[in-house]
């Protein structure tokens, strides 16, 4: 007999000794374990009754080389057969896991509502997790709604323009120094001051040069 047909044969027998233990469930790596341990000392249990028939020229082993090697091992026929009668009373075999990995749901709004779950297709692959709630994808803008209206984009570029050059004069001007000196510096004095609107700029500079010219 090979491997492939013993081992799940030992396998279960470890589990039924375990189910009479009152184990509830085992780990597949401990279960692996432990039949590997049966394996290794059913083989040197029959490796010492086939070497005490060979003592008594005997080619077939009989009861007598069992209970020899029982001795040598330290084993009892009294326990062997009360362990024996009452795993023969268990008519309950275990029962495998199943081979689906159990891995736990991700947690859903929507099972906190009173709504009862909307149908998955059948075209979708059951192993997929679940769709999100409607409320992350329904409502979401994809893409800024772009004005058309030449009057507002000028509203616009005209608010975006003062709330810069209102924040440029801060960083150039703190607080500390807004004394009434340098307001009346700040209203004298047009030139330190960036000009943002380069079209505003161009038209001031104009109107300067020809205000000169005519002085």
């Amino acid at each position: 007999m090979s491997s492939e047909e013993y081992k799940p044969i030992l396998s279960k027998s470890v589990a039924k000794i375990c189910q009479h233990k009152n184990f509830n469930s085992c780990e597949v790596s401990a279960l692996d374990s432990l039949t590997n341990v049966a394996e290794f000392y059913l083989e040197h249990l029959i490796t010492l009754t086939k070497n005490f028939s060979q003592l008594g020229n005997r080619s077939r082993i009989n009861f007598q080389d069992l209970e020899a090697a029982f001795k040598t091992l330290g084993i009892k026929w009294e326990e062997v057969e009360i362990s024996a009668t009452e795993l023969l009373a268990v008519n309950k075999l275990p029962v495998p896991k199943s081979e689906k990995p159990a891995l736990p749901r991700p947690f859903q709004i929507r099972n906190l509502c009173l709504d009862p779950p909307k149908k998955i297709p059948a075209y979708i692959p059951p192993q997929l997790p679940s769709f999100p709630d409607e409320y992350t994808f329904k409502e979401t803008p994809t893409f800024p709604q772009r004005l058309k209206d030449p009057s507002k984009i000028r509203e616009v570029n005209a608010e975006q323009t003062r709330l810069v050059e209102e924040n440029l004069k801060r960083l150039l001007f703190p607080k500390s120094q807004t004394n009434s000196s340098s307001k009346s510096n700040l209203q004298d004095d047009d030139n330190d001051l960036p000009c943002v609107n380069y079209a505003m700029s161009k038209f001031y500079h104009i109107n300067k040069g020809s205000n000169l010219k005519s002085l």
